[in-house]
């Protein structure tokens, strides 16, 4: 015994073993073959395979009826003209009888008078085998009919089905490839998150300086910034009063004031619950 040999049936002792200490060991393969066979059949070519195993089963069930069909349609003619034979024998005998009838010769009458009654009792028992025939023929013809069209059927579907599954599956194929030239791929998902969580954040921020700018201690600093600038605006005008003003130059109260004012007059956004 070879290497290989032993090794094969090790495993399937071993699987035998696997089988019979865990039962639930049973689901398991089961459960996993029938994810092998639909996975079989999701494709063009696992479709065709299971199709053709079909296929051949119809064939043979269509042979066989073809068969059925010959071999009754073939008893039936052969009965028929078995009967064919017998009556013309009976008509033989009848004619035998009535010229020994005629001859007066009794005792060959008797002898042909129960050749024709053994005739005659031929021809109905091949009467009623001929009915027997018949009817096998009838049925035999309506299952071949029925296993012809089956096997046409599935032969149909089976060209409709496959190129079907394949034109379907060059559909897809097309459709991955547009998706692959638009871009939609993993990093431009990723980068589409982080332009949202950019938009978030800026949204944020501006919110928090509005909040700023609502706070009590903001505009405490605004209102001592505009007194300070108050005091520095009263200290140029003096000093401008003493020395003397310049007409061309912008007045300083008022460049101050509206530094001030701008801050102060500024429209404030509400915060929005």
């Amino acid at each position: 015994m070879t290497l290989v040999k032993l090794l094969f049936g090790l495993i399937v002792i071993t699987v035998g073993l696997i089988f019979i200490l865990f039962p639930q060991s049973r689901v398991l393969l089961k459960a996993f073959m029938g994810l092998f066979f639909d996975n079989v059949a999701a494709t063009p070519e696992g479709a065709a395979a299971i199709y053709a195993e079909k296929i051949e089963q119809a064939t043979e069930i269509y042979n066989n009826a073809k068969v059925a069909n010959e071999k009754a349609k073939g008893k039936y003619k052969v009965t028929f003209d078995e009967i064919e034979q017998l009556q013309k024998a009976a008509e033989e005998c009848e004619r035998k009888c009535n010229k020994l009838a005629q001859e007066k010769n009794k005792e060959a009458l008797i002898v042909m008078a129960q050749e024709r009654e053994n005739i005659i009792k031929d021809i109905a028992y091949h009467h009623d085998l001929l009915d027997k025939y018949e009817a096998a023929t009838k049925e035999t013809s309506l299952i071949f009919r029925q296993a012809e069209k089956n096997l046409d059927q599935l032969k149909q579907e089976k060209k409709e089905t496959v190129q079907r599954m394949k034109d379907n599956k060059n559909v897809k194929e097309l459709y991955d490839q547009i998706d692959k030239v638009r871009g939609t791929s993993a990093t431009d998902r990723l980068l589409d998150s982080v332009r949202d969580k950019d938009k978030e954040l800026n949204e944020i921020a501006e919110g928090a300086k509005i909040v700023h700018k609502e706070k009590l201690s903001t505009k405490k600093e605004i209102a001592e910034d505009y007194a300070c600038s108050l005091d520095a605006m009263n200290y140029a005008n003096s000093l401008i009063a003493k020395y003397g003003s310049d007409s061309k130059r912008p007045a300083i109260e008022e460049t101050a004031q509206s530094a001030v004012f701008k801050q102060i007059k500024q429209p404030v956004l509400k915060e929005v619950d």
